[in-house]
């Protein structure tokens, strides 16, 4: 049978858990604010111990509210992990023949496997659901997750020598689950060092430099590109359908990790947009500011000009990317700093068409708005050439 079959059989068999379980709606409907992980009785999973003990659960404090909000991934889906309904457990229906080493090694890689979720939960702080863990959790270690991850590998290998048929749609399964833990932390990683290239790029903006900042650019550019293939790994390697081996509603969750991941993707592209523009806005700025203060002003119009046409498709792109829902504490500074920039191109320009139309109430008005703008910011200090229009 191949992977996508005993996915279609993996399917089948959760359908046919949901079904038969009586009471699932009763939970379902006096928790429907929240989707359960390994906390309601929707499916319960029986890799066929025959009563032995072989529950797990999530235990990941005292707070029995764990949410997802729209801030960090464009979506407002709410996961209850823990709490009341934590005493009820996950399951899915026996397969009709097991072998009982085998039952032990699944249990064994499942118990691990949801170690490593509450690890990689427990970096995104009070909440403890995996998409609170965004760019900003600088705590993530993606190394703890892994090694739990390949904990789970060893179970796995040898409950494949006792499997039954049946068994064996369990243990791909949790190989999906582990999969689907493999690129997430990769993800989550990639993601890191992305938001750490863009301030890197921003910081030569503030020290007044046009020539460095590319470099750092192109970094951001290739780590959201790794993202996006992390992504496309898990969408074509994980099942969200076979995650439910893991919690009845673990599907859900996959589907919300991953709109996060794609709202990340835009933003960085976004600001790898904004970048590019405020780069080509600020050297023409530069260069406009200086023939200004040389007192040619049909030339420095020109270049004024562009600067404000540059910065203005800067500015845009951070708004996209602020707009996307995360980051935007990280993208304000940016985006402040580019409607500074596009204020004195702009205001500059004026300035300077007014000059070369021999209107000095205008042009007088027009280059003290500039030099309002740039006493507004203070990372504008370093900009030698701009700071001479104060002179």
């Amino acid at each position: 049978m191949n992977r996508r079959a005993i996915l279609a059989a993996i399917g089948s068999i959760l359908a046919a858990g949901c079904s038969q379980n009586k009471r699932g709606g009763e939970s379902r409907g006096a928790h429907k604010s929240g989707f359960g992980i390994g906390n309601s009785a929707d499916t319960p999973v029986d890799f066929g111990l025959k009563g032995k003990n072989q529950s797990f659960e999530f235990n990941y404090g005292d707070d029995p509210k764990f949410d997802f909000n729209k801030s960090q991934g464009g979506s407002d889906i709410t996961f209850d992990i823990a709490g009341e309904e934590n005493n009820k457990r996950d399951s899915l229906p026996t397969p009709s023949e097991t072998n009982e080493r085998a039952t032990e090694y699944l249990v064994q890689a499942r118990r691990t496997l949801n170690e490593a979720i509450k690890i990689y939960a427990g970096f995104g702080g009070e909440r403890i659901d995996i998409t609170s863990v965004t760019p900003t959790t600088e705590s993530f270690s993606q190394y703890q997750v892994k090694s739990k991850i390949d904990n789970a590998k060893q179970p796995l290998r040898k409950a494949t020598e006792y499997a039954t048929e049946g068994q064996k749609v369990y243990i791909l399964a949790l190989e999906q689950v582990g999969i689907f833990l493999k690129h997430t932390t990769n993800a989550e990683a990639e993601l890191q060092t992305a938001l750490s290239e863009y301030e890197t790029s921003m910081n030569f903006f503030y020290d007044g430099g046009t020539m460095n900042f590319d470099a750092a650019q192109k970094r951001l550019r290739d780590h959201t590109a790794r993202v996006q293939d992390e992504v496309d790994l898990i969408r074509s390697e994980a099942d969200s359908t076979a995650l439910q081996v893991i919690g009845s509603d673990a599907e859900k969750l996959y589907e919300a990790k991953l709109a996060q991941f794609e709202a990340l993707i835009q933003t960085f592209r976004s600001l790898d947009q904004g970048i590019s523009e405020i780069g080509d806005g600020l050297a023409d700025l530069k260069k406009g500011t200086e023939l200004y203060t040389d007192r040619e002003y049909q030339d420095a119009s020109f270049d004024l000009t562009s600067a404000t046409t540059a910065l203005s498709s800067g500015k845009r792109a951070f708004g996209t990317a602020r707009g996307n829902g995360v980051l935007q504490s990280e993208i304000k500074p940016g985006l402040d700093f580019a409607t500074v920039l596009y204020r004195i191109a702009d205001d500059l320009t004026e300035s300077a068409e007014a000059k070369t139309d021999n209107d000095d109430e205008r042009y007088v008005e027009y280059r003290e708005r500039a030099v309002a703008h740039l006493q507004s910011d203070d990372r504008t200090e370093y900009m030698s050439e701009i700071n001479k229009i104060q002179w």
